[in-house]
């Protein structure tokens, strides 16, 4: 739980790229294979909701995505995670709008 604590400290921050370093790090050093129940945060959806934001602003939208929607799986009613989800879909489809009209001058 070091680990999330620090990224998510990182990422208020601003300093992303660390924040993804440290949520690496621990995915390489630790390992959940269950939710702890007597806990609030769980371990794998929190990990994968701060590496989402984290690569949302270092411009992987597309992870970004993928990572919030497995962190909805374990926090499907989580308001925050589906307005950032809804939030990472919008760029998407403008990233998507922009490149239809580059292509069609």
């Amino acid at each position: 739980e070091p680990y999330l604590i620090l990224s998510e400290v990182y990422n208020n921050m601003k300093m992303y790229t660390l924040a993804e370093s440290v949520l690496e790090e621990a995915a390489k050093r630790c390992v959940r294979k269950y939710d702890w129940i007597e806990r609030n945060n769980t371990w794998l959806g929190r990990r994968e909701d701060l590496l989402a934001i984290s690569k949302f602003y270092l411009g992987d939208l597309d992870e970004a995505i993928d990572l919030v929607r497995e962190a909805l799986v374990h926090y499907p009613n989580d308001n925050r995670l589906l307005k950032n989800y809804s939030s990472f879909l919008e760029t998407k489809l403008q990233q998507v709008n922009e490149k239809i009209k580059a292509s069609e001058k």
